[in-house]
């Protein structure tokens, strides 16, 4: 395979070539800075893995992107969220939907109040 043919395989023209300028040593250093990374992130996985995981859709962790809530990691030129960031999320265990106004203790009072002084009128 010549490097034309291997440039349109996605995985082959993402890997490091060592006959380029970066060298053997070149390539190394970016296979230890790879698994530097992927040691600290705990593993590094596609968004569709990570929405699939989390419960939600493609489209919503790119709004959790946008928002701040995950960060993705940059590796291999792409992009990926952080197993351990995927996690944290999971924690949490949101509800689906807006999330729902408790009342406090003072506004539970005042809306029995009204409720007693409606039952008294009748």
């Amino acid at each position: 395979m010549n490097e034309k043919q291997a440039d349109n395989v996605p995985l082959l023209a993402e890997a490091p070539r060592p006959k380029a300028k970066m060298g053997l040593r070149g390539v190394l250093r970016f296979l230890r800075d790879y698994r530097k990374t992927l040691k600290q992130e705990g593993g590094l996985l596609p968004f569709v893995t990570a929405a699939s995981l989390m419960g939600v859709s493609k489209q919503r962790v790119n709004e959790l992107i946008k928002e701040g809530t995950l960060v993705p990691v940059e590796a291999c030129g792409k992009k990926w969220l952080s197993a351990n960031q995927v996690e944290e999320f999971i924690k949490l265990h949101r509800e689906p939907g807006r999330p729902w106004n408790k009342p406090s203790a003072k506004e539970l009072w005042k809306m029995s109040r009204e409720g007693g002084k409606e039952q008294t009128k009748e």
